[in-house]
């Protein structure tokens, strides 16, 4: 979910956020505000991968730090607020299974 709003943020141009008639901060210009979004878009980007390098660990139930490492960074990343949700469930899950990790 991370990346997908990653994505999107990515791909927000100044037309789109004029269109939808976006509010951005006092003394910014729509343009700044932008490239403001899309930096936060690298790091959700970011954080987005490393969510999903540590769930294909905490699958296959190898390096529990690398998997608790994914768990923390999906509830961190801007998934919707429905991806934060799945990151702290999944690492409630990878926590309880600590002894099934190699």
């Amino acid at each position: 979910m991370a990346i997908f709003m990653a994505l999107v943020m990515l791909l927000m141009t100044v037309g789109d956020f004029e269109h939808y008639g976006g509010v951005s901060p006092e003394n910014a210009t729509p343009e700044e505000f932008v490239a403001f979004i899309h930096q936060c878009g690298f790091v959700d980007l970011a954080f987005g991968v490393v969510a999903t390098v540590g769930g294909v660990f905490a699958l296959t139930r190898r390096h529990f730090g690398l998997a608790v490492t994914g768990g923390v960074f999906a509830i961190l990343g801007l998934g919707l607020l429905i991806g934060s949700l799945l990151g702290l469930i999944g690492l409630i899950l990878v926590l309880v299974s600590r002894r099934d990790f190699s």
